[in-house]
């Protein structure tokens, strides 16, 4: 699936406003080769976008229900012509949200524990940690290669400083901190 020190870059998206949104992007892709991914919210850096395409570097879209990988050909500011599902243009969709668009092929789903061996690439942090614990929606991140043992000993939350949430932006920050393996608070 990955290999060790693997570069991965992780969009976190949501089915809020359209159920199996990813899934109706493979259907696209599937006619096209390709399909254009909106990303809303916080940007991604120019230069991590430029980076990533330059080395191949795969493409993680991470939800709690599912996660896939893909490939990104290319991006743009613009909305593009043709090649994205239709519900971009039907009015539930927050299309003055989008931040950059993304051409994507080779999606597919994956394991969701994968998560748990990613660390962020400028912090070190777990990227589990960060999104059971914040709202942030993307992160440049590496993989890690752990068996379930290592796991377990080396996957203390990183927010959890002497057993107390450390994390201020979580909604039990100051409270016992107890969840080795993944944050059942997050919401």
């Amino acid at each position: 699936m990955f290999i060790n020190d693997e570069k991965i870059l992780v969009l976190r998206y949501n089915e809020k406003y359209i159920p199996h949104c990813i899934e109706r992007h493979i259907d696209i892709e599937k006619q096209l080769g390709y399909v254009w991914y909106a990303k809303c919210g916080a940007k991604v850096a120019k230069k991590t976008i430029d980076n990533i395409i330059k080395d191949n570097a795969t493409l993680m879209l991470y939800s709690p229900q599912n996660v896939y990988k893909a490939k990104i050909l290319e991006y743009t500011y613009e909305k593009p012509k043709v090649g994205y599902p239709e519900y971009y243009n039907d009015g539930v969709f927050p299309i003055e949200k989008v931040a950059i668009y993304l051409k994507l092929n080779q999606i597919e789903i994956i394991a969701e524990n994968v998560i748990d061996n990613l660390v962020v690439m400028s912090t070190g942090k777990r990227v589990a940690d960060i999104f059971y614990h914040s709202s942030c929606s993307n992160v440049y991140a590496r993989y890690l290669e752990l068996n379930d043992s290592e796991l377990r000993t080396a996957r203390s939350c990183s927010f959890n400083k002497n057993g107390i949430c450390d994390n201020t932006y979580s909604l039990y920050y100051g409270d016992i901190c107890d969840k080795a393996l993944k944050c059942n608070n997050y919401s």
